[in-house]
């Protein structure tokens, strides 16, 4: 177990640190949607404030995206790693 660790330690450090990110955004942008249907049902808000919630929203969406796929990506790593060091 300890060979494990010490061969894999650091891939499974990074991928669970963008799992966390990945997960703490995908957190942060369903708050971004209820800011955007409050939005919606201010009558007086300004139009900009629309255009940076769907920015942000936008923005959350892509690095959502970018950290959960790097973090698959980084579990495949280590099994085919894994498979060389068994083979």
């Amino acid at each position: 177990m300890m060979s494990f660790l010490a061969t894999f330690g650091h891939l499974l450090l990074l991928a669970s640190i963008l799992a966390f990110f990945a997960e703490a955004i995908t957190v942060s942008y369903t708050y971004c949607l209820q800011y955007m249907f409050g939005y919606l049902k201010d009558e007086d808000a300004e139009y900009t404030t629309g255009i940076w919630m769907v920015c942000a929203y936008a923005a959350a969406i892509i690095g959502q995206s970018f950290f959960r796929n790097y973090y698959i990506y980084v579990g495949y790593l280590i099994a085919i790693k894994m498979r060389k060091v068994i083979i």
